[in-house]
């Protein structure tokens, strides 16, 4: 089965034992944030549904009205594969420089088999029809033991994440410091317990 992520047009872009832990991973060791200023103001969203007070409101919003927000001028603009089922918000944040790549607008999109991407916002043309960055969270480098897989629906008696479980909840980016925040389910040897 292949998963994509589509980009729109938007307003904002226990377990416990040793078989299974949760893993909280620093990622954006590769990205700085660039001070270059675009033509229009761009606000990040850094968080689950854009503040920490968790309001969905997007303040800082001038171009989009309700006469302009039709099925003429609003809708899919691409859409890019990913690994897994993409259930955590998104997140986005405008001028970032990837070593090597340049400096984008970028959205943050992560699976539940615990991959986080980092994909161009605004094109998936060109360089851009791969991701700018990508890890995982199954491997030593980023805190997993030897062998670590996504945790198996089955294993937790759960059919609320199909097929497997892994990044469900959302990041938080600190752009201050340009670190990314995440939790990732792995399971690590033969036993899961139960959420």
């Amino acid at each position: 089965m292949k998963f994509f992520y589509s980009v729109a047009r938007e307003m904002h872009l226990g377990v416990s034992g040793a078989a299974t832990r949760l893993a909280t991973c620093l990622l954006l060791a590769a990205l700085s944030i660039a001070s270059s200023s675009s033509s229009f103001a761009q606000t990040p969203v850094l968080t689950q549904h854009n503040n920490n007070a968790r309001t969905g409101a997007y303040t800082t919003e001038t171009v989009l009205t309700p006469a302009n927000v039709n099925k003429a001028t609003f809708g899919n603009l691409f859409s890019l594969p990913v690994d897994g089922r993409p259930y955590a918000q998104p997140l986005y944040l405008p001028n970032v420089n990837i070593a090597g790549k340049g400096t984008h607008n970028v959205i943050f999109i992560e699976t539940e088999h615990d991959t986080v991407y980092a994909f161009d916002a605004d094109s998936n043309g060109g360089i851009n029809s791969a991701p700018l960055w990508q890890i995982t969270l199954l491997d030593a480098a980023h805190g997993a033991a030897s062998g670590a897989t996504t945790v198996p629906y089955a294993d937790v008696s759960s059919q609320d994440l199909v097929p497997e479980i892994g990044i469900t909840s959302i990041p938080v980016i600190d752009a201050a410091t340009g670190t990314l925040y995440v939790v990732g389910k792995t399971k690590e040897g033969t036993i899961t317990s139960p959420i």
